[in-house]
């Protein structure tokens, strides 16, 4: 029987990667047309029919005692969580699925593989939605030959397979994802990814720019927020040069002059970055600190396994009515300890935060302004329910399981 050889077939790491890009619960390719209960059954089935065509092709495979022990909590706070609070909604299951899917990826993908893929693939995606908005703009005849699409939301969008257009905010760069702020999260973790795990030997200048100009075509204040702390945390950690770390702060003010100098740009990011930012044009940021503070207090209900889903939304929806807003949760981390209390929170943030710290040593300041950004960018949008996260979770336990056997053998 031929062997489907990992090492051999270098297409396999490939697949993985872009399915779970392309083909998560967040992307347009198939929010359009599947539920979230839909995408996670069919997607399961297709992740586990692949580990099982390896598995069987290579021969045995071991799986780590450690991961495996680690999945077998997260999966026994869950039914806690649902035996406790009487609540079997699907979406606890869900996030099981989930769990094993990013399993079988980093399983079968070492991190390093992964990062180099996802940083290629998020780039090229960046490189289509510009060159779409520019092409758009320039010749808005184009979209007549799109089809007209609807996800999950009912939210009406002019699909280009990997470029989607709204039809209610054009201008805005909502790449193959259902919002800005979910295509800003997908880039500036490719830009992280560039800039302290890529290799030097693979580095190309125009990457981080154009994944940054990406960003800022989200419009998201959100996405160039943690656009800036990722840059600043770069500077901080390699600069040794202070003429070039000037040289470069100067670049980067002169870039925003420029930008605020086009009067249809200024215009633009003055309602959807500042003026939204400081609630002078929308309640928007209103809503999301509501949304925070509702699940604070839902938390605070429940502390150690959580309301479950189906409570913990009626509390939230409560609490945030009484604020005079509907319910709009956006956060991931008060997410998890709302819904399914602390024990669980933590071991799905820590090592997703950790997946995020690079291995070079770097100055404390740079990795806690890191941590920063990624603790925004998480909370920016709630991904309770996505499967890159839960792949980075992964990576992270993997991280801290090798420095503490690095650490083990230091001190035999």
């Amino acid at each position: 029987m031929m062997k489907l050889s990992i090492d051999k077939y270098k297409f396999i790491p490939i697949i993985f990667v872009l399915l779970t890009i392309l083909f998560n619960n967040n992307s347009l390719i198939v929010g359009t047309s599947l539920s979230n209960e839909s995408y996670a059954f069919i997607s399961l089935a297709v992740y586990a029919s692949i580990f099982l065509i390896l598995t069987i092709s290579n021969g045995k495979t071991v799986i780590n005692t450690k991961v495996f022990i680690f999945i077998i909590i997260s999966l026994l706070c869950l039914l806690v969580t649902s035996v406790l609070n009487l609540d079997f909604h699907i979406n606890h299951a869900l996030i099981a699925f989930e769990l094993l899917q990013a399993a079988i990826v980093v399983h079968f993908v070492c991190y390093e593989d992964y990062i180099r893929i996802y940083v290629k693939a998020m780039t090229v995606l960046a490189v289509i939605s510009v060159v779409m908005q520019l092409l758009i703009s320039i010749a808005p005849s184009i979209i007549s030959f799109a089809k007209v699409v609807y996800n999950t939301q009912n939210v009406r969008f002019y699909s280009f397979f990997l470029y989607f257009r709204s039809t209610n905010e054009g201008f805005r760069n909502y790449g193959f994802l259902s919002e800005p702020g979910d295509y800003q999260h997908y880039l500036n973790l490719a830009l992280l990814f560039f800039l302290f795990f890529y290799p030097e030997t693979d580095k190309k200048r125009w990457i981080p720019i154009a994944l940054t100009i990406t960003v800022l075509t989200t419009f998201s204040p959100a996405g160039m927020v943690v656009c800036l702390f990722i840059w600043i945390s770069y500077i901080l950690a390699y600069s040794k040069n202070i003429k070039k770390t000037i040289l470069v702060i100067i670049g980067g003010l002169l870039f925003l002059v420029i930008i605020f100098s086009i009067e249809s740009l200024r215009n633009r990011i003055l309602d959807y970055t500042v003026l939204k930012l400081t609630g002078a044009k929308t309640n928007s940021l209103e809503i999301r600190i509501s949304g925070i503070m509702a699940g604070i207090k839902c938390f605070l209900n429940s502390p150690i396994w959580g309301n479950g889903f189906t409570k913990g939304t009626e509390i939230m929806r409560q609490i945030m009515f009484a604020d005079g807003f509907e319910y709009h949760q956006t956060s991931t981390t008060t997410g998890f300890l709302a819904f399914f209390g602390l024990p669980l929170a933590l071991l799905f943030t820590i090592p997703y935060v950790r997946a995020f710290i690079p291995s070079k040593k770097i100055s404390r300041l740079a990795v806690l302004i890191l941590i920063f950004g990624i603790l925004f960018t998480i909370n920016n949008e709630r991904y309770v329910w996505d499967l890159p996260y839960y792949i980075f979770v992964m990576y992270g336990i993997k991280l801290m399981l090798l420095s503490k056997e690095r650490l083990t053998e230091m001190q035999q």
